[in-house]
Parts: structure tokens; C-alpha cells; sequence
């Protein structure tokens, strides 16, 4: 997926090559399509809009749901479009890509913090920038169609104190509906994170689905597997978020398959106190640069503390998973990792 290069609205031709002729009839090109393209290409650069002022750009008196499937069709042809509309993700590849091109960023894996946050904070500001946005649109259309008729009858200084008090009103309202959209933060921090885990691993030269997977079966352990060419056991890897603790004890270290634990751990005294625990369970924990600094000032022999089970390095930058998959993948072992190996992620350039 790229950014756009052109403001055109698509024809309906173009749309069915790219979404499939079932997506783009007539209909929906008239009554969504274009004017979600018209209204979306028209804003100011740096702007964004809300799903409601789309939503009351379309033709025709349709669900929210059903707004939203062709909103989300109208971003998968130009993903781009994915930091134009602010409050939600429709699609999580595009929103890290566009996130990644926006620092001029090529290669995720080995900048997958500052992907991160980079992409937490878009959310959150997107989440503001909604409620701000949204509150604007609403008091604009309140005016407009009520503020000619009151006019007649009230003085205008009474309209806008009426005015101001409902923007009040919607200040106090418009967050708590921010915090339960379909898409929450907490939800689509998971839905990056998880992503991000698996681009690493693009970004390292390995293809998803023949060279790795995401697990999906409940019969399976792990969330990530990646396959060795010659058909040994796969490496499987378990994917948190920010806490070890997450989702209970740590799945993979039970199946005779190697594996190791992946996160954006921020925590460094729960790795060490977890550390003999995880040594017992898996090959390798990939952790931030910064959290793995943060351990070797505050306990020397955890951060140097190799793997019982290869004699490598056991703590390791997360920056150096994609990296090490492919190693894994091509030769049935992890390489090893020089003690400070994370140093070079720790400076002005990588970031944490």
C-alpha cells in the first residue's frame, strides 16, 4: 500500500478493478463512493473529518454500519485516506504504513518502537481531534438549520447563549462517546502491536503464509509461527503488548517446539522478576532497547544472562526479531547477539 498521488475522484471503473465489481454498482458509487472521495479530497492538507460529517455527505438513509463497510472499501482503495478520517482504524496495515512513511520509515521491523508509539499517538490525538472535530460540525449544523427560524422570533444573543450551552453539553457527551467507539484504544493498540509483530517479519524478507503464519486455531499454542525451510519443528513466538502478565501464564514454553516471548514490554523490574521463570519456558524474550537498558542499570545479571537452553543471549532488542526469524528460518537456530547489542537503537537516529 502507498500513499496517494493524485487528488482525482476515481471512476467507477477504477474502483471495480481494485474492490471487485460486486463492491462498485452504480448505486453505491452515486451514493457513497464519490461523495465520501469528493468530500475527503477536498480538505485542507493537515485537516481530517469525522465518520458523521460522511456519513451526512451520502445519499440515502442507510445504517451506520452500512456507511461505515463502504467507508472502509473507499480507504482500502486509497489508504492514505486512513489519517483523513479521524477516530477510528478501518484497516491496521494501512494506518502502521502510513504511520511509517509519515517518520520515512521503509523498514518496520527494525523501527517497530517508534512505529508503535508513533502510532499510539495518532490514535490519541485522532480521538481529541474527533471529539473537537465533531463537536464543530454539530454546533455548525444546529445553527444553520435552526438559527434562521429562531432568529424571527429571539434575539440573536439569546440564540447563541442557546448555541453555547449545547456545545457545552456536547463537550461533556462527545468523549464518553469517544471512549466506546467499535474501535477502542485499547482494542486497536492490541490490533497494531499484533500487525506490527507480523510486518517485522516482512520487513525481514520472510512471506506470510508460506515462511510464517499468525495462529489462529485454538487448538494451536503461540500466536506466531515461523516455519523452518527444512520442514523442522517452527519457531513459535508468543505476542504481548506492554505487560508480561497479560492473558496469564506464558502458553508456549509447554509444546516441544522452540519459542520465545515478544512485546513492547515497558516494565523492566516484572522481566526481571520473571526472568528465571521465562528461562525455564522459552529460547529468547524480545523487549524494547529501552526497557533492556533499564535492566542492565538495575540488575547486570539478568541483562547478561544467557538462554539455558541454546547458551545465547536471552534478552534481547525487539528490534532484532524479524532478523532472527529469518536466521531461524533459513538455518533451524537463532544467531547470537553481542552483550549491548541494543545500544544502536538507543540514539537519535533509531529511537527507542
Amino acid at each position: 500500500m502507498t500513499v496517494s498521488q493524485t487528488q482525482s475522484i476515481p471512476t467507477q471503473d477504477e474502483l471495480e478493478k481494485v474492490l471487485g465489481d460486486d463492491r462498485v454498482s452504480d448505486k453505491k458509487y452515486d451514493r457513497y463512493y464519490k461523495p465520501y472521495f469528493e468530500y475527503l479530497y477536498s480538505l485542507p492538507a493537515g485537516e481530517v473529518a469525522t465518520d458523521i460529517e460522511l456519513f451526512d455527505h451520502a445519499a440515502g438513509n442507510y445504517s451506520r454500519r452500512t456507511y461505515r463497510e463502504y467507508l472502509k472499501h473507499t480507504i482500502e482503495y486509497d489508504p492514505a485516506l486512513e489519517l483523513k478520517v479521524a477516530g477510528y482504524v478501518y484497516h491496521v496495515d494501512s494506518f502502521i504504513e502510513q504511520n511509517a512513511v509519515k517518520n520515512n520509515i521503509t523498514d518496520i521491523g527494525k523501527h517497530i518502537n517508534v512505529v508503535q508509539q508513533t502510532c499510539l499517538n495518532t490514535y490519541r490525538e485522532s480521538k481529541t481531534r474527533y471529539s473537537e472535530r465533531l463537536i464543530h460540525y454539530l454546533r455548525k449544523e444546529t445553527e444553520t438549520e435552526y438559527s434562521g427560524f429562531l432568529n424571527g422570533m429571539v434575539d440573536s444573543d439569546v440564540v447563541d447563549r442557546l448555541l453555547d450551552t449545547y456545545e457545552e453539553l456536547l463537550a461533556d457527551r462527545v468523549p464518553e462517546k469517544v471512549t466506546s467507539m467499535n474501535q477502542s484504544g485499547k482494542n486497536m493498540a492490541g490490533s497494531v502491536n499484533e500487525e506490527l509483530f507480523l510486518l517485522a517479519l516482512e520487513s525481514a524478507g520472510l512471506t506470510r503464509g508460506s515462511d510464517f503464519e499468525q495462529i489462529s486455531s485454538k487448538g494451536d499454542t503461540g500466536d506466531i509461527k515461523v516455519y523452518q525451510k527444512s520442514g523442522g519443528n517452527p519457531f513459535r513466538i508468543e505476542a504481548k503488548s506492554s505487560k508480561n502478565r497479560e492473558r496469564g501464564e506464558f502458553g508456549v514454553g509447554a509444546v516441544d517446539s522452540p519459542s520465545g516471548l515478544l512485546g513492547f514490554f515497558d516494565d523492566a523490574e516484572e522481566i526481571v522478576g520473571a526472568a528465571g521463570k521465562l528461562d525455564n519456558e522459552c529460547r529468547v524474550v524480545y523487549l524494547p532497547p529501552g526497557t533492556l537498558a533499564d535492566i542492565a542499570r538495575s540488575d547486570h545479571s539478568v541483562y547478561s544472562m544467557t538462554s539455558q537452553k541454546t547458551g545465547q543471549r536471552f534478552l534481547r532488542a525487539n528490534n532484532e526479531y524479524g532478523v532472527d526469524m529469518k536466521h531461524y528460518h533459513a538455518h533451524g537456530d537463532l544467531p547470537d547477539k553481542p552483550l549491548g547489542h541494543e545500544g544502536k537503537y538507543l540514539t537519535a537516529t533509531w529511537g527507542k
